[in-house]
């Protein structure tokens, strides 16, 4: 084989080797922007539904239903906490807020015991009431923010709004205070089996 053939050949295995590292390069950068669009439709999916879901909901969320959502959540504050805070819509806020007394703060702020849980609980009962939707809640660890001194009382509440308004709660637990007597029926799941408890 001649020396300017020799250099033809090196010279196209360079070519070849380029063109696969680019046609690799850009097939990863497609591959990339696939996984970024699903991403972005994913989140636009969750935008729409979530847009929609404020449509429906709007309609539902004048004055009165405020003081209801107010009142509720108060009547559930008092009764599992004992405190005296007041849940108050804010109108040049556009938000609910925690009254102490003192002052007002924003819900995200509240401190102690599961406060906000217990308002959320609330909120979303007193929504799927308004919707006239199926009355069945589920719940995965959802109540782990719930302090020790207030957990009963909180599934004593939870209990008596299942009986006086007909909801049924589904509620996945590790939480070991949530006990076979305080739920009407209880199954363990282990290895993929169900075993019914009560």
């Amino acid at each position: 084989m001649d020396a300017e053939l020799l250099k033809r050949c090196n010279s196209a295995l360079l070519d070849y080797n380029d063109l696969k590292a680019n046609v690799k390069h850009a097939e990863n950068v497609i591959a990339a922007a696939e996984e970024e669009m699903l991403k972005i439709k994913t989140e636009r999916d969750l935008i729409d539904r979530t847009a929609d879901a404020l449509k429906k909901v709007r309609p539902l969320l004048s004055g009165s239903s405020i003081k209801d959502c107010e009142g509720l959540a108060n009547s559930a504050i008092s009764s599992i906490f004992g405190f005296d805070y007041k849940v108050e819509y804010d109108m040049e806020s556009n938000r609910f807020v925690l009254n102490k007394g003192e002052y007002a703060t924003d819900l995200s702020e509240a401190e102690g015991g599961g406060i906000i849980t217990v308002i959320s609980f609330v909120f979303l009962i007193y929504l799927i009431v308004k919707l006239n939707k199926r009355r069945l809640i589920f719940f995965d660890e959802a109540f782990t923010q719930i302090s020790d001194a207030y957990f009963e009382k909180f599934i004593a509440f939870i209990n008596q709004i299942c009986s006086d308004l007909g909801f049924d709660i589904l509620l996945v637990r590790h939480d070991q205070r949530i006990t076979v007597d305080s739920v009407k029926h209880a199954y363990l799941i282990q290895d993929g089996h169900s075993k019914k408890l009560k």
